[in-house]
């Protein structure tokens, strides 16, 4: 009796060895969500990269990768964003899951849509972010914070984010710099 298997390497079969599946999405909410995401862009990342031999040379090698700076204060300011609770409402407004009015009105825990501070719009991330008047002083320190944060970053990604379009910024505050952007943008 034969065995059929090839045991031939090709493009395919290299490739896809260090490619993780990516699970059926039925809803938005979970395509958009953190396992997911971060498989497509595992699965994006150039071969190379993917087969270092050790964590530390992974690092450098997607630091290089991306074209970003290391440089500590960067690192502190960014960790603020990704952790606690912080992180936790960035992520649970990012999944539509936050407690904003809008979005508690979406899946009927909430029957008013509405601001609780200006009360004459839909309580959105974008109005919450960047319309509400009753925020204004805060948008302006959060606009100043945004800007120093985009100063440590590579040239071509700042030319990507708009700081005076509120779609931009709000998609940005909620959502980071998307990757496959990035890997646009290099090439």
């Amino acid at each position: 009796m034969h065995n059929n298997v090839s045991t031939r390497t090709t493009r395919l079969t290299l490739n896809s060895v260090h490619r993780v599946f990516v699970p059926h999405c039925r809803v938005v909410c979970y395509q958009q969500s953190y396992f997911p995401s971060v498989i497509k862009l595992w699965n994006g990342l150039p071969s190379d990269l993917v087969q270092s031999n050790s964590i530390a040379l992974f690092k450098i090698a997607i630091r290089q990768h991306l074209n970003l700076s290391s440089r500590l204060s960067l690192t502190r300011n960014l960790k603020h964003f990704s952790s606690g609770r912080l992180g936790k409402i960035l992520t649970q407004i990012r999944l539509g899951l936050s407690p904003l009015n809008y979005q508690l009105f979406e899946y009927n825990i909430n029957d008013n849509p509405f601001c609780p501070q200006c009360g004459s719009h839909f309580e959105t991330a974008m109005h919450y972010f960047c319309v509400c008047s009753h925020y204004e002083t805060d948008r302006i320190l959060l606009k100043s914070a945004v800007n120093i944060l985009l100063s440590y970053l590579p040239a071509y990604l700042i030319n990507t984010i708009e700081v005076d379009n509120n779609a931009s910024v709000c998609g940005l505050l909620t959502n980071g710099i998307k990757l496959d952007i990035l890997a646009q943008a290099k090439v």
